[in-house]
C-alpha cells in the first residue's frame, strides 16, 4: 500500500517552523559574531596601548647614557626594558 503524502497545509506549517528555527539560529550566530568582534577589537586596542607604553619606556631608556641598546648589533638579541633598566642602574652605581 502506498503511503499518502501529508497535506499541503501540513507541509507549509512544517516548512514555516523550520524557517523560524533557522532564523533564530542565524540571529544567535550574528549576536555571537558581534560579541566576538567587539571582544577582538577591545583586546587589539588594549594590546596597542601597552605596546605604545613599552615603546615610550624604550625611548626613555634610549636617551639615558649607560643603558643597553634595544638590540645587540652582533647577535641581534633584543633586550627587554627591565634588562636595559637594570644595566643602567648597575652602571650608575659604579
Amino acid at each position: 500500500m502506498a503511503q499518502k503524502k501529508p497535506a499541503l497545509i501540513t507541509q507549509l506549517k512544517t516548512a514555516k517552523a523550520e524557517i523560524e528555527s533557522l532564523q533564530a539560529q542565524l540571529t544567535e550566530a550574528n549576536k555571537k559574531l558581534a560579541s566576538e568582534t567587539s571582544s577582538k577589537d577591545h583586546h587589539y586596542r588594549e594590546n596597542k596601548k601597552l605596546d605604545d607604553e613599552l615603546d615610550q619606556l624604550h625611548g626613555l631608556l634610549d636617551s639615558i647614557p649607560g643603558a643597553l641598546p634595544r638590540k645587540n648589533e652582533q647577535s641581534y638579541t633584543s633586550y627587554s626594558a627591565m634588562t636595559r633598566l637594570a644595566s643602567w642602574l648597575m652602571a650608575s652605581r659604579a
